[in-house]
Formats: C-alpha cells, sequence, structure tokens
C-alpha cells in the first residue's frame, strides 16, 4: 500500500465547552440546532507543515435551546506534495474532514 503524500498526527482536543440550559422548555416536541464551523491553518510552506484547527460551535447566542457548545480539534499536517494550489485546497477540505471524524 502506497503510503499518503498528505498525513497528519496526533489530533488533539483543544476545547470542549458544554452548558445545560436549564431554563430550556423540554416540553417542544422540534428543536432548530444551529451549527458552525471555522477553520484556522497556520501554515509554514517551507517546512511543508502546517497545523490546522476545526471549531465547531453549536447553538451559539440562541437562547432557546437545551444546550450551548464549543469545540476545537487540531493536528500538525505535512506533505511532500509541490502543487501549493493543491495543498491549500487539501488543507481547506480534507484536514477539516479528517479532524471532524476525530471530534
Amino acid at each position: 500500500m502506497k503510503q499518503s503524500d498528505f498525513q497528519f498526527q496526533y489530533p488533539c482536543l483543544d476545547k470542549m465547552n458544554f452548558t445545560v440550559n436549564h431554563e430550556f422548555n423540554s416540553d417542544k416536541t422540534e428543536i432548530e440546532m444551529a451549527n458552525s464551523f471555522n477553520i484556522e491553518v497556520k501554515k509554514d510552506a517551507s517546512a511543508k507543515t502546517a497545523n490546522v484547527a476545526l471549531i465547531l460551535k453549536v447553538n451559539e447566542n440562541k437562547v432557546d435551546t437545551p444546550f450551548q457548545m464549543e469545540a476545537v480539534i487540531s493536528s500538525d499536517f505535512r506533505w511532500s506534495i509541490e502543487d501549493e494550489k493543491k495543498i491549500d485546497r487539501m488543507l481547506e477540505t480534507n484536514a477539516p474532514a479528517l479532524l471532524l471524524s476525530y471530534l
């Protein structure tokens, strides 16, 4: 099996906040959840490495929900690919997808 030219190691859960809303009316049958994802990429192109963080927020600034949550997971990525555009796409798409599976 060929080793990937795009690798990561040691995903780390950097932050996890979970807050229960004790004022929430639990008689509701339908609850709208608001999720947002953000990505932070700190790339060192000369070293062919980057640290990518995936930030997930659930129900941020929403009052009528059973809970709010924020989680941040990050990992160091490295590559041997020369195409910078391809690497940028992988850091913005593949890296967060990999981190989401660990979150």
